[in-house]
């Protein structure tokens, strides 16, 4: 946690420095949120969620569904505020805990060039289906769960680091370019390569963790349950993007690799070492119609057991095209989505017991 501490050390300092009436704690304007309530009945296998190998977030059985996001954004200057994300939710552990906590630096700019400073706990910028403003809550808008892609960021991508972002206006296109130092997410793989691709709108959280399938034998030195939010190796990863955007559509390419060691453990977790690239474009079709999609290709490897153990390596890619059309003040969207993984040194199924 010492991206946050750091993080909220700045901010503390920096707001000893501003006026009063540059502080903002607590209004209607600081705090906002979401409450979700459903029911779901299947017949099909245990969900993930309940240790089965369903691939949604619900399988057999009758369920109520409930979840709930608050965000506060405290501001304690006009270019300085805090962003601290709480949810409740089934399936990751916790059922209330801090999705994301960062310190958010962005000045106010009238000419051409913006830059934007985050750190703490956060999402990289890969979504195309949730809203990623800073400060906002972090939902899906058009669809009730998120792609293949965009479940997998939310369940395992996230981690402690310091992340700049600098966009500049060049008549007509604009061109942002975002990098980012990061710790505390040398596990993600592990659900991708245990369960596979799924479907829900869990999300990791700073202290959660997620059940894993029944594992075989070649797996036993792995704990039942992952821990996204962690670290083993005490190195560092990194991700970049560049967007340009105009009037006509915008397209981003994400590259991230999390630079874990292979054969490292602690208490059942074990460094993950993944990496992928995320090319993403939005097409405004016309005033009521708009066409979006993600491309994502990567790998991920690790020595379960230690460098005398069983090593797993793992190819996953997927991608989704969605098409929001608007009327009036209601909208209705379709997706497909195509997904796999492709092991490189086992054959099907030799994860798992059966």
């Amino acid at each position: 946690m010492r991206a946050i501490a750091l993080g909220l050390t700045v901010a503390v300092v920096c707001a000893s420095r501003a006026a009063a009436s540059d502080v903002n704690l607590f209004d209607r304007s600081t705090v906002q949120g979401t409450v979700s309530l459903g029911a779901a009945s299947s017949d099909d296998i245990a969900s993930w969620t309940h240790g089965g190998f369903g691939k949604t977030q619900f399988g057999k059985g009758t369920y109520g569904a409930a979840s709930g996001e608050v965000v506060w954004r405290p501001e304690l200057t006009d270019s300085l505020s805090l962003v601290i994300d709480g949810v409740a939710q089934t399936g990751f552990g916790r059922s209330i805990d801090f999705a994301e906590a960062y310190v958010l630096y962005k000045p106010v700019s009238a000419d051409t060039t913006h830059v934007q400073a985050r750190v703490g706990m956060l999402y990289p910028p890969v979504s195309l289906e949730h809203d990623s403003t800073p400060g906002e809550p972090w939902i899906v808008l058009d669809t009730i769960t998120p792609s293949a892609i965009n479940t997998w960021i939310g369940e395992e991508v996230k981690a402690l680091g310091v992340e700049g972002a600098v966009e500049r206006t060049f008549d007509p296109v604009a061109v942002s370019g975002t990098v980012s130092v990061f710790s505390h997410n040398d596990t993600a793989g592990t659900l991708l390569a245990m369960r596979g691709w799924a479907f829900s709108d869990a999300v990791a959280t700073a202290s959660g963790h997620a059940r894993l399938p029944p594992l075989s034998d070649y797996a036993q030195a792995q704990s039942p349950h992952t821990d996204p939010v962690t670290s083993i190796d005490d190195r560092v990863g990194g991700y970049a993007r560049l967007k340009l955007s105009t009037a006509r559509g915008a397209v981003d390419l994400t590259v991230y690799d999390n630079n874990a060691a292979l054969g490292v453990g602690r208490n059942g977790q074990w460094g993950w070492r993944t990496r992928f690239f995320n090319l993403g474009a939005v097409i405004p079709v016309n005033s009521a119609t708009t066409l979006s999609g993600q491309m994502m290709d990567g790998h991920t490897e690790a020595l379960i057991g230690g460098r005398s153990g069983y090593r797993f390596n793992l190819d996953f890619r997927a991608a989704y095209v969605r098409l929001v059309q608007q009327y009036g003040a209601e909208s209705f969207t379709g997706r497909l989505d195509i997904f796999d993984t492709r092991s490189k040194h086992l054959a099907p199924g030799d994860l798992f017991y059966h």
